[in-house]
């Protein structure tokens, strides 16, 4: 995860925060909540990829395949 989503997360739960307390049965402080949760289930799920590697393997697998078809 990086500092500037961490970061957008932090300022959304401030907001939902401030929403709870000044209005805890409004719909718009249910709608912060549900974006709340999705903001930070995305988070959590998302895989991050290794740098370059597996388009490393990839064009290896390539360059490998086309030498022994060449032959």
């Amino acid at each position: 995860m990086k500092k500037a989503e961490i970061d957008s997360i932090l300022l959304v739960n401030w907001y939902f925060t401030s929403c709870k307390l000044s209005k805890p049965l409004s719909p718009s402080t249910e709608l912060v909540r549900k974006y709340l949760v999705k903001r930070v289930s995305n988070a959590l799920v998302k895989k991050e990829q290794p740098i370059g590697i597996l388009n490393l393997l990839s064009k290896s697998f390539t360059i490998l395949l086309l030498m022994f078809l060449v032959k």
